[in-house]
């Protein structure tokens, strides 16, 4: 495609996000979020920096080096 990751910065939301990262998860995707790079959970509500990524190694890769260039 002409993306291979998504990132949202900004208050992460479960009516604005929960439908996305479970069709994500479904194709196989890895979604991280919040300071520590955690898995997603709807229950999360509040400030965060959201990747979507083929793989958790690349999530992650992403979030480390996008990160300062964002803050």
């Amino acid at each position: 495609g002409k993306s291979d990751c998504v990132i949202h910065v900004s208050k992460v939301t479960p009516w604005d996000h929960a439908a996305n990262v479970l069709l994500a998860q479904e194709c196989g995707a890895s979604v991280i979020v919040g300071e520590e790079g955690q898995a997603y959970a709807p229950a999360y509500h509040g400030p965060a920096y959201l990747v979507a990524a083929p793989s958790s190694d690349i999530a992650h890769e992403i979030y480390i080096k996008t990160k300062p260039l964002l803050s």
